[in-house]
């Protein structure tokens, strides 16, 4: 599978209600969540949150094991979720 594939999925996980909870995380006062979908570097990770309905998406990267991420793709300027950062659950 391509991570355009991959992306699709867990782009279909956050609008579909399918996120799971990113430990203690939180960003702009909201519990943060993450859908992924694929292993290794052609896995993709969304991290976001949900605001009235909407889904907000803050980070994207990749698997670095099954409770690792690196955000290689895309990120916040500072803080947990900057690019290049990586989250541990």
């Amino acid at each position: 599978m391509n991570r355009l594939a991959n992306l699709k999925q867990a782009l279909n996980d956050v609008t579909s209600g399918k996120g799971k909870a990113t430990g203690a995380y939180r960003f702009n006062g909201h519990p943060v969540l993450h859908a992924s979908s694929g292993n290794g570097e052609k896995s993709v990770s969304l991290f976001f949150y949900d605001e009235n309905g909407d889904h907000y998406i803050i980070a994207m990267g990749e698997h670095v094991s099954s409770d690792s991420y690196t955000l290689s793709d895309y990120g916040q300027p500072d803080g947990s979720f900057r690019e290049d950062a990586t989250i541990e659950l």
